[in-house]
């Protein structure tokens, strides 16, 4: 899926507000095109991230941008996150 962002939009504040931290682009390359729990990117990125409720807060201002889907795995009864888009194109014409 691609997400098209329009130079007016407020979308575009919101994803660039994600670019800006480090430990969330680094969130988005460990997610990749895999589903994960909390737990397991932190284990990931334990070295990178220091607290798990950091993680959190990244992972739930990614969700609200758009960035990320989360969603209930009933098989292992946990959340898990994975990538809602794969691209992203800024229209920054009009």
């Amino acid at each position: 899926m691609e997400l098209k962002i329009g130079r007016d939009d407020d979308v575009l504040i919101m994803i660039a507000k994600n670019f800006r931290n480090r430990n969330k682009l680094k969130i988005l390359q460990e997610l990749g095109s895999k589903h994960a729990s909390l737990n397991e990117i932190f284990e990931n990125l334990k070295g990178e991230i220091k607290y798990k409720d950091n993680l959190y807060r990244n992972l739930e201002d990614m969700v609200q941008a758009g960035l990320v889907e989360k969603e209930y795995d009933k098989s292992t009864k946990r959340i898990t996150y994975r990538l809602k888009v794969e691209k992203i194109i800024l229209l920054l014409a009009q």
